[in-house]
């Protein structure tokens, strides 16, 4: 079981401005790709957007002739925007929903939710995400290894995941296999690569033993995923082999890098990494999947060049708001559960663990110890779908201990609304996600020994 660094809290809340490390904001540029399109009558290529530049290429305009249109900038240099033409074809782009950025409004509280289930019968699940070009495919992680596809309500395992020595559920070990992510062109033009990251040794304490979190690169093909031959491209060791507090999560960014959540280790030396930005410990890495050698422009300048914020006891599960890039971080922490927030276009910061004391927290809970009790943060999406009118822009969360799923309102300056939404008896939530449509899923831990489920929310 994933979230054995549980502790447990009453619900006293705190939402607290974001403190950040001396390091200067710089805007975080994106991979390097050529705009390729032109614009449309008095319009402008989307590879130059300020703070960011645009991994897919430039949008295909609606009517006229090729006009003279940008190109994306360099990693190193915050884009432009490219220089209007009058129509013409713009660079491969998915076929993807857009979504409306805006932040809610204060004032309304959030409905009440209902859980929906889409499937059952599920080991250990520990993530789930959607292809992103068609939302009725849902892959459903499992903590041994299986990466499964859901279609209709109907699992089939398409690949297992070697993974050395898989956790026991009765040992609540955080090992096994962890996230998945799509590169940014899933789909376009052939792409078919996929990220899963995955840890392996034995998770034993000891000089010579150790657990290292991986993320490696596969191809999926329809329903294949080629599993016999990955790329592995970036390894954190746990220095101290611990078997916990790895954070684990992968995601694309807006920017079109691969972020990586990574904990502190745990351990006798787990809080001595939170501040030390050599380490790759207590961090959030960010790296361009395209040149892993060469680190983003905007990461850390005195430190592990991989790295881009620091500061974290266990970052579980983090996501970027779809409507805005906006980046939000569940935080597990001792004394303290910690939803951390970065904006979209800030540079480096710093959630100062181990210091548990809430400060740079844009909201967090007290965690107490003690049966049933909230005491494990779990990071989940801002709603941006359309299935739930009351939910837009709220974002959406849990505790793994209590079983509780919570929403609260971030209105660009200050957290407001915030509520239990659903507090009923469907175990434990362990990972959220969101589909390509913008709607939430969740997965849950049954109560007991049997077989775990995915559900998706709804307002009831």
């Amino acid at each position: 079981m994933p979230l054995s660094f549980l502790l447990s809290p009453a619900f006293v809340l705190s939402s607290c401005g974001q403190s950040k490390q001396s390091v200067p904001a710089v805007a975080s540029g994106g991979a390097s790709v050529s705009g390729a399109g032109t614009g449309g009558s008095g319009g402008s290529i989307p590879a130059g957007v300020a703070g960011t530049s645009n991994p897919i290429g430039g949008s295909p305009s609606a009517t006229g002739t090729s006009g003279s249109g940008g190109t994306a900038s360099s990693p190193a240099v915050a884009g432009s925007a490219g220089t209007g033409g009058s129509g013409g074809s713009g660079g491969m782009s998915p076929v993807r929903p857009s979504f409306s950025g805006d932040y809610r409004s204060c004032g309304s509280a959030a409905p009440d939710l209902a859980l929906v289930e889409v499937v059952g019968g599920l080991t250990d699940p520990t993530f789930v995400t959607s292809d992103p070009n068609d939302a009725s495919r849902l892959f459903v992680l499992e903590q041994g290894g299986a990466v499964n596809l859901v279609v209709n309500g109907t699992k089939k395992t398409i690949a297992t995941v070697q993974v050395n020595n898989p956790p026991s559920r009765d040992g609540r070990q955080e090992r096994g296999l962890m996230s998945m992510a799509f590169h940014p062109r899933f789909g376009v033009g052939g792409e078919k690569r996929v990220y899963l990251s995955y840890t392996d040794g034995d998770g034993q304490n000891g000089a010579t033993t150790h657990s290292s979190l991986n993320v490696a690169e596969f191809v999926l093909d329809g329903d294949t995923l080629d599993v016999a031959n990955p790329k592995p491209f970036l390894s954190v060791q746990h220095p101290n082999g611990a078997n916990r507090h790895f954070g684990s999560m992968i995601a694309f960014g807006p920017d079109g890098y691969l972020y990586l959540s990574s904990g502190d280790g745990e351990g006798n030396d787990g809080p001595k990494y939170g501040q030390d930005k050599t380490a790759v410990l207590s961090a959030m890495l960010r790296v361009d999947v395209e040149n892993p050698q060469t680190p983003p422009p905007g990461n850390i300048q005195d430190g592990d060049p991989r790295v881009l914020h620091k500061g974290f006891r266990n970052p579980w599960r983090f996501s970027f708001d779809i409507g805005n890039g906006d980046l939000f971080i569940g935080d597990v922490g001792a004394n303290n559960e910690e939803v951390n927030y970065v904006k979209t276009g800030t540079g480096p910061s710093n959630f100062h663990w181990p210091a548990d004391n809430q400060e740079g927290a844009l909201f967090a809970y007290s965690t107490v110890k003690g049966n049933g009790e909230r005491g494990a943060v779990v990071g989940g999406y801002v709603y941006r779908g359309n299935e739930m009118k009351d939910m837009q822009g709220r974002y959406v969360f849990g505790d793994f201990d209590r079983g509780d799923i919570f929403a609260l309102t971030y209105d660009g300056t200050k957290v407001c609304d915030q509520r239990t939404v659903w507090d009923g008896p469907k175990g434990a939530p362990v990972a959220f996600g969101q589909d390509a449509k913008g709607e939430l899923l969740v997965l849950s831990y049954s109560s007991g020994s049997g077989p775990d489920s995915l559900y998706r929310l709804r307002q009831k």
